[in-house]
């Protein structure tokens, strides 16, 4: 049975996380830790772990940023 697990940190990972991106250091727990503590605080993280029969097979990052219309048009008086 196929299922997912939604998490709110880093720390919450499963130990396996590290195991699936074998050549992308941008999804590794080292890098997301840096990520998560570096984060503005309109930026919220989740991460996703897809699992089969409980041995996790998939991995996902969801970064949801709040824009607000103040800040939008600030942005576009500051552009030329």
């Amino acid at each position: 049975m196929i299922h997912f697990k939604i998490y709110k940190s880093v720390t919450d990972l499963p130990d396996t996380w590290d195991a699936l991106p074998t050549n992308d250091l941008f999804l590794k727990t080292p890098f997301l830790k840096g990520l998560e503590h570096s984060c503005p605080k309109n930026i919220s993280t989740n991460y996703i772990g897809i699992f089969k029969d409980n041995c996790l097979v998939g991995i996902a990052i969801i970064q949801r940023v709040k824009l607000y219309l103040d800040d939008v048009l600030e942005i576009l008086q500051i552009m030329p």
